[in-house]
């Protein structure tokens, strides 16, 4: 019975992490680059993930997740490109924005 529970526990990690890197992937390749002001950031080092929260074209707030090292680097107000997923679902931060976040820090 355990070896059952922990080969489906294994199986639902496994298709957990596929599913996000598809995802994530699908995201980049087809989707549309969103410029947009961070309007709230949250840094936890801890169990919870950091997230820059922003408004759509639509006015929603999203949020997009980071690491703890690259949420330290970002303020209120930081421009950042962000992709939407072609369904309008699925936010991921724009790669190359992270590497020009606040150069004067």
């Amino acid at each position: 019975m355990l070896c059952v529970l922990t080969g489906l526990i294994v199986v639902v990690l496994v298709l957990t992490y596929y599913y996000k890197r598809n995802r994530y992937a699908d995201t980049l390749s087809t989707g549309k680059k969103l410029k947009t002001a961070v309007t709230n950031v949250w840094c936890s080092d801890g169990k919870g993930r950091s997230s820059l929260y922003f408004l759509t074209e639509k006015g929603e707030v999203q949020h997009v997740n980071v690491s703890y090292r690259d949420c330290l680097r970002y303020k209120r107000g930081d421009t950042i490109q962000v992709y939407v997923s072609t369904k309008g679902d699925w936010y991921e931060i724009d790669p190359p924005s992270q590497l020009f976040v606040n150069p004067e820090n």
